[in-house]
């Protein structure tokens, strides 16, 4: 008689759960840093509406110092304590770059708050952003310049993360990831604007045009136009660049730790 041998199906894998796990110690162990970003912008916001909006230009630096600021408690204690917990280092690095997302999210829903505030409250006088490409117009147009510096610097963050994500995620970063993230954010404010200026000279050039004048209006429609499609497609292709480089730094983390898999097994 033949015994009949029943095999154990073998339960599926969570492919989400090491992420969580991820997320919840991130959470637990920055929610300082989240918790000094929320009051950062409850200050901007409120300095903004009652006396100038000048302290909203914090609000860039300090998102773009995220990288530094999640990233400088790393160490040997941190790698012991996910290896403890069954985490890799690919979902450490996802829930990194979800956690520095939510932080920059928070950032900018501030600068759009504070913006507004400004404005209403006729504390807009930095001249900071898009409100120099609309000064001298209506509430309208300044109004409108407030989401178009909030696109600006949202593109400006995430060609800063393409620059120094990987350096800060893949191992713990110094002082020196701070200058760089700084330089990053201001060359990428810098590309943003030349973007900005090119649309502005061929906009005019073809309201012109249109018109049959020398020179139009900058606060127009047809040039608000220009300046948002400028400005989302900045941030699309920045997006696009982003995702095919964290893809890259999974795969060589994934390969980094195959091989050491692959050595100790052969130990």
């Amino acid at each position: 008689m033949s015994a009949v041998v029943r095999s154990r199906p073998v339960p599926a894998l969570d492919a989400t759960g090491g992420l969580r796990r991820a997320l919840r110690v991130e959470a637990r162990l920055h929610r300082e840093m989240l918790g000094g970003t929320v009051i950062l912008g409850a200050a901007v916001m409120i300095l903004a509406g009652l006396v100038s909006d000048a302290p909203r230009t914090l609000l860039p630096l300090w998102a773009v110092a995220a990288w530094y600021r999640l990233g400088r408690h790393d160490g040997a204690d941190r790698a012991v304590l996910n290896a403890g917990l069954g985490l890799s280092r690919v979902d450490a690095l996802r829930a990194r770059l979800i956690l520095v997302g939510l932080d920059a999210a928070v950032t900018l829903a501030f600068l759009a708050a504070s913006g507004v505030l400004a404005v209403l409250s006729g504390h807009d006088t930095s001249g900071s952003g898009t409100s120099a490409l609309v000064a001298g117009h209506g509430l309208a147009d300044a109004l409108l310049g407030v989401p178009a510096e909030v696109l600006w610097t949202a593109a400006a963050l995430v060609l800063t993360a393409v620059m120094v994500g990987r350096a800060s995620t893949t191992r713990r970063p110094g002082i020196g990831a701070v200058l760089l993230a700084a330089a990053s954010g201001l060359g990428a404010y810098l590309l943003v604007a030349l973007v900005l200026m090119a649309v502005g000279a061929v906009g005019g050039i073809l309201l012109g045009v249109v018109r049959g004048t020398d020179a139009a209006p900058v606060g127009d429609l047809p040039m608000w136009a220009g300046i948002f499609t400028a400005l989302l497609a900045c941030l699309v292709l920045g997006l696009l660049w982003l995702r095919r480089s964290i893809r890259g730094w999974i795969r060589d983390l994934d390969g980094d730790e195959r091989n050491g898999r692959d050595e100790r097994s052969g130990r």
